[in-house]
């Protein structure tokens, strides 16, 4: 999955109606999706983020539009 793609699911999901837990499911699921595709490290790595900047970006975006 291209990360304009990944930017544009993002983005649906937060203009759906569905509830706060089924768009922090989504959320969730979108996030997987990119640590397969682009192979983000589960631990901070500042030189792979470096690397990386707007997929980590993105990231942490998705993260804190979770709602828990």
């Amino acid at each position: 999955m291209e990360l304009n793609d990944i930017r544009k699911h993002y983005e649906m999901i937060l203009d759906s109606d569905w509830s706060k837990e089924k768009k922090t499911n989504e959320l969730s699921d979108l996030m997987t999706t990119m640590e397969n595709a682009f192979n983000i490290p589960l631990m901070n790595d500042e030189q792979w983020n470096k690397k990386h900047e707007q997929v980590i970006s993105l990231y942490r975006n998705i993260s804190s539009s979770r709602e828990f």
